[in-house]
């Protein structure tokens, strides 16, 4: 049985109660037409037994058939019937409709109903990820504050917290709950890639450096071998971030040799193309620039800002013409982009 069937009652043993198990583990084994035809014959039996029309509701959300879903648990509530998992199952069905005010009223009766801790927790879940999607960061950093408090070591919930401060640009907040992860599972190399994000927010360049170089550290271990020569954007992210370090602490060289790296690792990256072009253009070497820039531009055509740098670009090497289309296609891309329209404007006169 899951966590939102009701238990067996008495009364639903012998040919029910075979079929509602029948039922339970074809659902859970994804035989979904099998599954039903077992809690037809429920039906057969029993035409408003509680459990085999959430199970029917259950087995249609998984098959993604969302309105047979919810006139099946519709009809276990209808008449004011107290079952936590229907509402929560149409909660998660409304949810995946993005009909979020009708998500939250179904979740927030089925937690009035009294569901164990487990349930509660998901529930809670479910009711963030509605407050996320809405952008109401309040109450979901208050929702997942709640999990944490009653169950401190759920580590998906202080990822949740993580994640929407990070969101939030609360980036010293985000690592007190990175931190809280590592501690209880030190082997999430992931946890080193997003720390040094959250370091380098705050300008923290040596503390973010030390995460990255971790970070690439313990997947060189873990690609040792057979796997070793595998690209990865994760490694090609993290790269990516060592080259802005070294950029902000004027190691030019380096910060060359890091976004090298990073396109190895991920030739579909644009931000190091452009990163080296600005390099370059600081350096005088214009004809290098435009050459970054244009890697940069065909990876990401919309990236407005590399147009602003490759117009500039050819105002250095006097190429005007080129220049007045690159400003233009900035503009054409995100019309409220100052710096392209006064380049422009300089240009004509």
């Amino acid at each position: 049985m899951d966590a939102w069937t009701p238990k067996l009652r008495k009364q639903e043993g012998g040919k029910i109660g075979g079929h509602i198990r029948m039922a339970t583990v074809h659902l859970s084994e994804k035989r979904y037409d099998d599954a039903i035809k077992e809690v037809n014959a429920v039906l057969e039996l029993e035409p408003d037994n509680a459990t085999a029309h959430i199970l029917l509701g259950s087995t249609y959300y998984k098959q993604n058939k969302y309105e047979q879903a919810i006139e099946e648990l519709q009809t276990v509530i209808k008449d004011g019937g107290r079952q936590i998992g229907a509402h929560v199952i149409l909660g998660k069905i409304y949810i995946d409709q993005l009909r979020f005010a009708e998500a939250e009223a179904e979740l927030q009766l089925a937690l009035s109903l009294n569901p164990n801790p487990r349930q509660r927790n998901f529930i809670n879940f479910q009711l963030v990820r509605i407050y996320g999607q809405q952008r109401q960061y309040d109450k979901a950093t208050e929702g997942l504050q709640n999990i944490v408090k009653e169950k401190p070591g759920i580590n998906l919930a202080h990822m949740s917290l993580a994640k929407l401060y990070m969101v939030q640009k609360k980036y010293e907040d985000a690592v007190l709950e990175l931190k809280t992860v590592l501690e209880s599972s030190p082997q999430r190399n992931d946890i080193h890639r997003m720390l040094g994000f959250a370091y380098f927010e705050q300008k923290k360049f040596n503390e973010a450096a030390a995460e990255f170089k971790l970070f690439l550290d313990n997947q060189r271990e873990v690609r040792s071998g057979l796997f070793s020569k595998r690209r990865s954007p994760k490694k090609g992210f993290a790269y990516y971030m060592l080259g802005c370090i070294c950029m902000e602490q004027s190691n030019y060289d380096e910060a060359i040799q890091e976004f090298r790296l990073a396109l190895q690792e991920n030739p579909n990256m644009a931000q190091p193309h452009q990163k080296l072009g600005n390099i370059f253009f600081s350096q005088g070497r214009f004809p290098e620039a435009i050459v970054e820039y244009r890697a940069a531009i065909t990876l990401k055509p919309r990236l407005a800002d590399a147009h602003v740098d490759l117009g500039n670009a050819f105002v250095k090497v006097q190429r005007h013409n080129e220049a007045l289309e690159a400003y233009k296609k900035a503009l054409e891309i995100n019309p409220e982009l100052k710096e392209a329209q006064k380049a422009l404007d300089k240009l004509k006169t």
